[in-house]
């Protein structure tokens, strides 16, 4: 009869023997695992592959757009400059703009009194040729 040492002896020394009593005492299923474990190990390294490719092309594509962006910032101040300097020349012209018609309103008024003394003087000179009119038919 067969010690258990010897069992032990022969399970750890006799690969022949290992693979015969692992047939024994394990399901194919059991058996299958390494194979399978290699299997998902190699189509895990491929999806790793995938993701880190993705993630790299996410990089390139995330510093594309910081780059645009402060591209994009450096525009903006750029325009928002020229718009405060668009903004004072309009204040400037409307100040003047209103100097203008505060000029015009004083004209306007100027030429209205000019009317009125025209008119003052028409009306006189109507009333002096009716007076050397009088005077000449005497």
């Amino acid at each position: 009869m067969i010690t258990e040492e010897e069992i032990l002896r022969l399970f750890r020394e006799n690969e022949w023997f290992r693979q015969m009593v692992r047939q024994l005492v394990l399901t194919e299923e059991l058996l299958g695992l390494p194979a399978k474990v290699e299997q998902l190990r190699a189509q895990m390294q491929e999806e790793f592959l995938k993701v880190w490719e993705a993630i790299h092309r996410v990089e390139k594509q995330l510093e594309a757009n910081t780059r645009q962006i402060a591209h994009n910032s450096q525009q903006i101040d750029r325009l928002i400059e020229r718009m405060e300097r668009v903004e004072a020349q309009i204040e400037a012209l409307t100040q003047r703009m209103e100097r203008v018609e505060a000029q015009i309103e004083a004209l306007t008024q100027r030429m209205e009194r000019v009317e009125a003394q025209i008119e003052a003087l028409t009306q006189r000179m109507e009333r002096v040729e009716a007076q050397i009119e009088a005077l000449t038919q005497r």
